[in-house]
This record gives structure tokens, C-alpha cells and sequence, in this order.
């Protein structure tokens, strides 16, 4: 989940800092913001191209990136993964940066 540290700084920054408290209730309600993220990202399987390409599009709806571009052979995520993304980051509570 390294690559999610990248994509939702925040929320692993505050599980970090509540592991360290040792509050574990605040923990799990962090990890259920993170998990369906981390679902968008990777619920397909192990990290490739295509999860790659679905952080890629995560990063530029939070405005990290400025394109989701990808280059051939990956392929773009599909409009429903993108749906999915967005909606993750939407539950998540993240909202967009600007830089």
C-alpha cells in the first residue's frame, strides 16, 4: 500500500499517527477510508500497468497530477473504474489539492 501513501497522504499519515497513540479505534475508522481507495487501485490484483494507470487517473482527480496520460501498452482505466475511483476518493474525504 506504498503507492496509496502517494495518492491519500493525509489518511496515511493519520493512521500512522494513530497506531503510534496506540488508538485503535481511530485507526480501523482511517483504514475503512482507505480501504475502498486502495480497492480502486488495486482490488484487480497485485500492482501492474493497470493498477499503475488507475493511480495515474486517481492522481489527476485529486489534482496531484495534471494528466492520467498512459502509454501504450497500458491502456486507460475503464469509465467504471474511473467512476469507482472517484467515488473511493469521495467517501475517503480527501477532496482535491491544488498546486
Amino acid at each position: 500500500l506504498v503507492g496509496c501513501a502517494s495518492l491519500i497522504p493525509e489518511l496515511t499519515c493519520d493512521l500512522l499517527e494513530a497506531m503510534q497513540a496506540d488508538d485503535l479505534s481511530r485507526a480501523r475508522r482511517i483504514n475503512d477510508l482507505i480501504w475502498p481507495v486502495k480497492e480502486a487501485v488495486y482490488g484487480a490484483g497485485e500492482p501492474s500497468g493497470d493498477a499503475h494507470a488507475r493511480m495515474k487517473e486517481g492522481m489527476a482527480i485529486r489534482g496531484l497530477f495534471r494528466s492520467a496520460l498512459v502509454r501504450p501498452p497500458v491502456l486507460r482505466p475503464s469509465a467504471e473504474e474511473v467512476a469507482q475511483m472517484r467515488a473511493a476518493l469521495a467517501a475517503s474525504g480527501v477532496g482535491s489539492v491544488s498546486l
